[in-house]
């Protein structure tokens, strides 16, 4: 049975060119003192924007893209604001102006040491470029938003069964996020087994058993759905108006889809695949469709009520459902949902009553995502109303657990991983609009501030070799409220005797030499304070504090609630331990090697403990290890796979292979990691994946007998997955961004330029040097164009340079129509592996490459290029009805009758040893 995600493809209502039913609006923002008065909100109202739609052009002459990794830094010391960038030579911070830099005049000489006490930090995100306005001078940041939802004018879906990549009726298992934080793929599903975390109940939940009516026809664009005790089935109608055209006749018909999902579960997650993911919105009732898509909105809602109702005392149920419901539903024109305030902060009160971790139930995301509701449910989701949050940190201390601890304290205290730093920045954030956060003694009327529990507080931290150091103990009296408070600081020097020790027959002995020496004088001071007492300390003096305030990194001063300082220290105890474990495993593995890494029993006992020393985040790799007398033997295929690769430990892959083996064991010792262990599992699956002689052995693992071809893929693809490589997967395959800009594409081509030689040309109107080649395209408009040599073109008569790829945009005609055409992500992908095929040719037979190239036929070079479609399409989430097109283009140019499953197994090399 082939991919149920064509299915889930072809049920987007919204779906189309480039699978968007939404267009990018490119709002270039003025980095200026307004900026900076805002605290760099890009929401506010108060920014200088220029704005842009995606199907305008989006950039002129005035902008410039800053081709830079360094960070960017604004002087505030005049009226205007100068803008500089900052890097460190051996230690020594320096800046270069942006005149400079823009220049490329980016060598040391040209960096200054300058005072940056009066510079702040400007936070850029990896999906923002910075943009330099020559005119005013001025610097921009580029953010890319959706703009206002732009309704499809197709009322209802093109159904016909037999363009749905081969689907056939049968059961299927949907592939979505589930509660635990699983998908259905190859490494969630085995690795999820081994470390008990996943069961064949959740696989079960994803079971679903799909009907096609084989008559082809127009389907209403939404649902008809029914539960049945644990059942539901799901119903996609043939529409009653639109069918005058096919021959079914939709009175006589049931329905054209049927799926009968076996638990709630699966179908909640099917609903986010299809709807919610692609911005379908819950909350508008009408969106084109009449009253079939109101009642699809009333119909899921009264389903969630119906779920949540029957599972009343099963609080982790009541979290797993909700963990599918889109945000915007707790929103006060739902209140018939129970989604009140008092019913939100009920569900958070009952979480905290027990363990709140990610393993399993991802509870921790839950929380956050109910408290999260509470804000949106309270009309002020930024935090603006002071009041308001007020409110909101008064119900964290008032309402108690059974065991009398506040919901502050509580979910401080359990909530682990990734979720804690966001949960503290979350309560942060609503405190620094509080009335709590108010500093001077007079006008704060919810704290006092005294000379007990002053705002300016002498609290220092430090880093040395991993391990953090602060002058502080500090006691949260949950109870009262309070946070006892003691600092070591120094009170002054004085001179003592500075004897000489002796050794002497086992015993030690001081000698008085008349030497002195000066010492520091410290003492302990107490102070309380209340957990949401505002607190300030110098940044200047605690460059290792953990939870820095993103807006004020750079300002004299940091203001934030007592409680911080607790959370830090819990933070700074765990990061200590698990820098303590990363040294002794260092000495472990050095002298007793990989396999035998658990007979440290010492350090079980102390992972078992310990609280957030190997924590799971949402991108973290799940791994385990099944044990006997100590020693690993895991039981994933990948792992095996690679066990084999460990053979030729003198080889630089072997070491790989038993590093990458290394850290997947420490993570199966408690189920997940830690961010520092995440960062080095990743960084070999990377090292990895760009070894040429990865691949390579593992297609000896495979000619040998030890590995099939399905394992082998399997293998590669889990391992990119760990890489996180879903941007820039190897070096020939690029992000699925849709259309593409012209920045976007310059930096693409700059990159293929480097690193393979490779011209990369944008043909449009502006482009003077092609615009013959513009012409003659425009009254014949291909995609784009692979040219592997200097050649005259067949299609256009002129010549062209290569080896070069040729893409298009402007005004042109495609077969019968005719307007404006874009460059999409697909269209440069497929020519980038026309490219790789050629690059691959040349390096095996680099004498006569072009006459091998040549001489193969063109069904096999488009064959190549759907396979490596197929082969990246699950970490590169290509759109199916693009690879679909691609496939039916093949099919009827070389007048075959393939499916998408036949050109998974292509391999070019073995097609070249056969000729």
């Amino acid at each position: 049975m082939s991919d149920f995600n064509n299915l889930i493809n072809f049920l987007n209502p919204y779906r189309g060119q480039n699978g968007s039913r939404r267009r990018e609006e490119y709002q270039f923002i003025r980095i200026d003192n307004d900026f900076i008065n805002e605290n760099q909100d890009l929401k506010s109202n108060n920014l200088t924007k220029v704005i842009r739609y995606k199907d305008d052009r989006p950039f002129n002459n005035t902008f410039s893209e800053i081709i830079t990794e360094l960070p960017l830094y604004v002087s505030t010391a005049n009226k205007s604001l100068t803008y500089f960038f900052q890097k460190d030579f051996n230690g020594r911070t320096k800046y270069v102006s942006i005149e400079d830099l823009i220049k490329g005049e980016t060598i040391e000489e040209n960096f200054l040491e300058l005072d940056d006490s009066a510079f702040i930090a400007i936070r850029i995100t990896t999906e923002e470029t910075l943009f330099y306005n020559e005119e005013q001078n001025s610097v921009y940041l580029l953010n890319v938003v959706l703009r206002e939802v732009v309704i499809s004018v197709r009322k209802t879906l093109e159904y016909n069964p037999k363009e749905l990549g081969g689907l056939s009726s049968g059961v299927y298992y949907v592939d979505y996020t589930n509660a635990k934080g699983y998908r259905n793929s190859f490494i969630d599903r085995t690795l999820g087994k081994i470390i008990t975390e996943i069961s064949e109940e959740d696989l079960n939940k994803r079971h679903v058993n799909l009907t096609l009516n084989p008559k082809p026809g127009k389907l209403y664009r939404f649902p008809d759905f029914t539960i049945d005790k644990n059942q539901v089935t799901v119903y996609y109608d043939y529409d009653m108006i639109e069918n005058d055209d096919n021959e079914v006749d939709p009175l006589k018909e049931d329905y054209a889809i049927k799926l009968k999902f076996r638990d709630p579960e699966g179908f909640l997650g099917f609903m986010v695949e299809v709807y919610f993911l692609n911005g379908v919105s819950i909350l508008n009732t009408t969106e084109g469709c009449g009253n079939r898509k109101s009642d699809f909105s009333i119909k899921y809602i009264k389903l969630i009520q119906f779920l949540l109702k029957r599972s009343k005392n099963d609080i982790t149920k009541k979290l797993a459902y909700l963990y599918y419901v889109p945000q915007e539903i707790f929103e006060k024109k739902f209140r018939g949902l129970n989604f009140g305030e008092e019913y939100l902060w009920q569900l958070v009160q009952e979480t905290a009553e027990e363990a709140i971790t990610n393993f399993k139930t991802n509870k921790e995301d839950i929380v956050l995502k109910l408290l999260e509701a509470i804000k949106l449910n309270q009309d002020d989701e930024y935090n603006v109303d002071k009041k308001k949050n007020d409110l909101f940190l008064e119900e964290l201390l008032k309402r108690r657990t059974k065991d009398k601890g506040s919901l502050l304290y509580k979910l401080t205290k359990k909530i682990d991983g990734e979720q804690f730093i966001k949960f503290i920045d979350f309560v942060w954030q609503i405190w620094k609009n509080s009335s709590y956060a108010v500093t001077e003694e007079t006008k704060n009327k919810k704290v006092k501030i005294s000379e007990t529990s002053p705002v300016l507080l002498d609290y220092r931290t430090n880093k040395i070799l991993g391990f953090y150091t602060d002058n502080a103990e500090i006691t949260w009296k949950d109870e009262q409220n309070q946070l006892d408070i003691t600092v070591r600081v120094k009170s002054g020097e004085k001179e003592v005797l500075k004897p000489r020790s002796n050794f002497d027959d086992g015993k030690v002995t001081f000698e008085d030499t008349g030497e002195t020496r000066i010492i520091d004088v410290f003492e302990h001071i107490d102070y309380q304070y209340h957990p949401f007492s505002p607190i300030s300390f110098v940044n200047s003096e605690n460059p290792q504090f953990l939870l820095q305030d993103e807006e004020t990194t750079n300002a004299a001063k940091t203001i934030l609630p007592a409680f911080v300082l607790f959370a830090n220290n819990e933070k700074a105890f765990w990061e200590n331990v698990f820098t303590s474990l990363e040294y002794t495993l260092d000495v472990v593995t050095t002298i007793s090697g990989v396999a035998n890494i658990l007979k440290a029993g010492r350090l079980l006992r102390v992972l078992k403990k310990g609280k957030t020393v190997f924590y799971k985040t949402t991108q973290g790799v799940k791994a385990a290890a099944e044990f006997t007398d100590g020693v690993v033997e895991v039981t994933s295929g990948t792992v095996n796979a690679l066990l084999k690769l460990t053979g030729a430990e003198d080889t630089e892959l072997g070491k790989l292979a038993a590093k990458y083996l290394f850290y997947l064991e420490m993570a199966s010792l408690a189920g997940g990691i830690s961010a520092s262990l995440e960062r080095k599992l990743k960084n070999t699956a990377t090292e990895l994946i760009d070894n040429p002689k990865f691949e390579e052995s593992l297609d000896d693992l495979v000619k040998k007998g030890k590995l099939d071809r399905v394992d082998k893929n399997d293998i590669i693809n889990d391992i990119i997955t760990v890489s996180e490589k879903t941007r820039n997967i190897g070096k020939f395959t690029i992000k699925n961004e849709g259309i593409i800009s012209i920045a976007k594409f310059n930096k693409i081509a700059k990159r293929i330029k480097k690193e393979h030689g490779v011209d990369m040309f944008l043909i449009d109107k502006n482009n003077e040097q092609w615009k013959e080649l513009f012409k003659k395209w425009q009254k014949k408009s291909l995609d784009g164009l692979w040219v592997d040599q200097p050649l005259i073109s067949k299609n256009y008569g002129i010549p062209l340079d290569g080896p070069a790829l040729y893409l298009f945009r402007g005004i042109g005609v495609k077969g019968f129509d005719k307007g404006f055409f874009d460059i999409t992500s697909y269209t440069v992908q497929h020519e980038l592996f026309h490219m790789k095929m050629w690059l691959r040719i040349k390096e095996l037979f680099p004498n006569n490459f072009l006459k091998i190239f040549h001489e193969i036929p063109d069904e096999i070079h488009e064959t190549y290029v759907l396979s490596e479609f197929i082969k990246t399409r699950k970490f590169t989430k290509w759109d199916e009805t693009d690879i679909l097109d691609d496939l039916n283009a093949f099919n009827r140019n070389f007048k075959k009758n393939k499916t998408l499953n036949e050109f998974e197994f292509f391999d070019l090399e073995s097609y070249l040893k056969k000729i």
